[in-house]
């Protein structure tokens, strides 16, 4: 067992296992029978290294499991993948699930600052990353951070440029798998409770958490998606939301395995070519944060795709989804259903079905997928809370995640004696199990689906020699949800603007999502008798400051 991964109550394990959300099976035993049953179905399709069918992928992660396990990837092993929506992302996966390595799947977006600590944390064995992607030199930062990461004894990259201590990818899959290396590769395969894969999310501490899942907790998670919407192999599910988020891979990556289905992928968000790509490939089900939504919904090429008639289902997730946007969608896309869809990395908990009402699709997060209790609980004393009173939102399920890793301490405080897992979200649940969520115990951003520490960004940007003092909050956003904001306290005689800030964040290795929109220049910060910044403080100025300039330009 892996340090942090909590004990789960036997009764509900074997309640879940006797319901199948628990199968007991690999992502690599779905894969083999997706390949047995239709080795010429086409299996990813990539907007720049083409598509590969089910057969072709087999031999591709075959030659890479080999490759990897004669550099010395075993069982065990923590392993970083950092890279676009590309094909190699699913055989990285793939073969590190043969070989019993822990895939650590990392936003592209990450940059020296975050790689670090993820790499220590974990103490990663190998990482394989882009040469190149959207102008950043991938390649020279790893090459840059190797001295500091001693465990990282294996460095992969796709591309063209790589570094004298690392490997090409095409020289690690240029080789012929041995006869019987299968049989092999059965004796390291984790067991289906055992943790396949870590994401990393933002905590408000400002340390990122390492959220454990097995392959039982993804299957759960898979079979709840098909149960829910009805999906199956004929589907063509498309992601453009990030793979190395938790998104791509639960509803990308990992779904498409799980069913058999088809995976076409997007590695740069463009509305255009998204709908291209669905209306060629008649892609049936994406999900995606509400930027997404939004974009396609408003651009002209939509109607000239038809309104896309393959595509079912959108689940738009990752963010509160605003109520105008899902009251619009059906008017631009009526072939689909489109819905909330309300979920952490840490597992999902609820959506909408096929039949709910307009009106509650725009106004609730939906009801609990088949095997998910949620209870309402007092923020202050954790009691229950009847109906129709708002409280902190606890979930319970086959789907939640088995702790933080190397974090029991937090896995103390996120989870109550009977296993319900504190989400830090305010909700309300009514009378026929709909949750509305209502605001958030933590001080997390959430921008565009993506969820940014403000302590992480304070204390990154605080070591500037022109900052006294140094508080960030979301700014309310129509597009994104919310922008990071620095309300900033400056030293005597300096001066600071929105582009100097920014070339300080890139300075100190900070990943550009999380660099501030916006900056305020404030005498004080406002602060409570025990010192702590009152951030609620500076959001109700922000939110009275946008209100007040809607009204002026409605009036």
């Amino acid at each position: 067992m892996l340090h942090g991964q909590r004990l789960i109550d036997p009764a509900l394990a074997a309640g879940y296992r006797r319901e199948g959300f628990w199968p007991g099976r690999l992502v690599t035993d779905y894969f083999e029978a997706a390949v047995a049953a239709r080795p010429a179905r086409p299996a990813v399709v990539d907007n720049r290294f083409g598509s590969v069918t089910y057969g072709q992928l087999a031999h591709e992660v075959e030659r890479l499991a080999q490759g990897l396990g004669a550099l010395g990837v075993s069982r065990g092993d923590c392993f970083i993948v950092q890279l676009p929506n590309w094909r190699v992302f699913t055989v990285f996966h793939l073969a590190l699930t043969y070989l019993g390595a822990l895939t650590i799947n990392v936003p592209v977006t990450y940059r020296q600052h975050e790689l670090r600590f993820i790499a220590r944390v974990t103490s990663a064995a190998g990482i394989v990353i882009p040469d190149e992607f959207r102008g950043f030199d991938f390649a020279g930062m790893i090459d840059g951070l190797r001295s500091e990461l001693p465990a990282l004894r294996v460095g992969v990259v796709v591309g063209e440029r790589v570094p004298g201590r690392m490997r090409p990818y095409a020289e690690v899959v240029d080789c012929q798998p041995a006869q019987g290396r299968r049989a092999a590769f059965d004796n390291q395969k984790p067991a289906p409770d055992d943790v396949t894969a870590i994401s990393f999310t933002s905590g408000t501490t400002g340390e990122p958490k390492g959220v454990m899942h097995t392959s039982n907790t993804f299957a759960a998670i898979n079979i709840s998606m098909a149960r829910a919407y009805g999906l199956g192999s004929d589907d063509v599910i498309f992601m453009a939301a990030p793979l190395g988020h938790s998104i791509g891979l639960m509803h990308g990556v990992r779904l498409a395995l799980f069913l058999g289905a088809t995976l076409v992928l997007q590695d740069q968000w463009d509305a255009g070519i998204a709908i291209s790509l669905i209306f060629r490939e008649h892609a049936t089900f994406t999900a995606g944060a509400p930027p997404l939504l939004h974009d396609l919904l408003s651009h002209p090429g939509l109607s000239v795709a038809g309104r896309l008639p393959s595509l079912r289902v959108f689940l738009c997730g990752g963010d509160f989804v605003s109520e105008h946007l899902l009251r619009t969608a059906p008017a631009s896309l009526p072939f689909t259903f489109v819905t909330g869809l309300w979920g952490m990395t840490e597992g999902i908990g609820t959506a909408c079905r096929r039949g709910t009402p307009l009106e509650r699709r725009g106004t609730t997060a939906g009801q609990p997928f088949p095997g998910t209790e949620v209870r309402i609980a007092s923020p202050n004393d954790g009691a229950p809370l009847p109906v129709g009173e708002q409280g902190e939102l606890l979930i319970r399920g086959p789907q939640v995640f088995v702790g933080y890793f190397g974090r029991p301490d937090l896995n103390a405080a996120a989870f109550v004696p009977d296993g319900f897992f504190r989400t830090g979200d305010l909700a309300v649940v009514d009378d026929n199990g709909y949750v509305t969520i209502t605001g958030r115990i933590k001080d997390l951003i959430v921008r565009g689906g993506v969820k940014i520490s403000p302590a992480q960004v304070e204390r990154v940007l605080s070591s500037d020699p022109r900052i006294s003092a140094i508080a960030v909050v979301g700014a309310p956003d129509e597009r994104l949800g919310e922008r990071i904001c620095a309300f900033v306290v400056l030293r005597a005689g300096a001066a600071l603007t929105l582009q100097d800030l920014a070339a300080a964040a890139e300075q100190r290795g900070l990943a550009k999502h999380n660099w501030p929109e916006r900056l305020e220049v404030v005498e004080k910060l406002p602060i409570t008798a025990s010192g702590k910044v009152q951030r609620h403080v500076l959001r109700e100025w922000l939110a009275a400051r946008r209100a007040a300039l809607l009204q002026g330009e409605n009036g």
